[in-house]
């Protein structure tokens, strides 16, 4: 991937909207890079250009956090969503009916790990999955734990695959656990 992968957190809203986007620090981090990148900017106009181009730096930082941002969220009333894919050059915004979703994988990918005595380096993921790929998949949640060094793939997926089925009961859909092969590319499901 070419690009930093902002993880996403899971908040319900007032029991009826389900929202997976990024966390509230990292909001905070993006406005204060665009509101401080301005400010720098004003303040190297007047004082020392240098800080104007350390503030324009610090502003396009800002801005490319926030065209980068994704999120979804599910109207568990009206079975609707709203996802926002900032992840490629255009922004998009796609809506449409829960019933366009197929189901929600469970999926682990081994990661390598430099001299980790204590066992393998393993991140679970939720992974939505549209009805004939009408959109690409969207890594929900993640989970990185430790195991031991003999133990099966899917030996700490237990937490994960509760969240993941707590999911599946607010939005009607199937969750299917696979956390047993290790996937490196959960969009594309390539195998290492």
């Amino acid at each position: 991937m070419f690009f930093l992968e902002t993880p996403l957190t899971m908040r319900m809203v007032r029991e009826r909207y389900l929202f997976f986007g990024p966390p509230t620090p990292y909001l905070v981090l993006v406005a204060a890079c665009i509101f401080g990148g301005l400010f720098m900017i004003i303040y190297g106009v007047a004082a020392n250009p240098y800080w104007s181009f350390v503030g324009l730096m610090v502003l396009l930082a800002g801005l490319w956090g926030m065209i980068a941002l994704q999120w979804i969220t599910f109207d568990l009333k009206q079975r609707t969503y709203l996802r926002r894919d900032g992840a490629s050059a255009t922004t998009k915004l796609a809506r449409g009916g829960i019933e366009q979703l197929e189901c929600l994988f469970l999926l682990a990918e081994e990661r390598p790990s430099l001299g980790n005595l204590a066992g393998r380096n393993i991140t679970y993921r939720i992974v939505l999955q549209w009805r004939g790929m009408h959109l690409p998949s969207m890594i929900l949640l993640q989970d990185y734990r430790v195991i031991p060094s003999g133990a099966p793939l899917q030996y700490a997926a237990d937490p994960l695959f509760q969240v993941a089925t707590r999911i599946g009961g607010w939005t009607k859909l199937p969750v299917i656990p696979h956390a047993h092969v290790s996937i490196s590319d959960p969009i594309r499901g390539r195998r290492p």
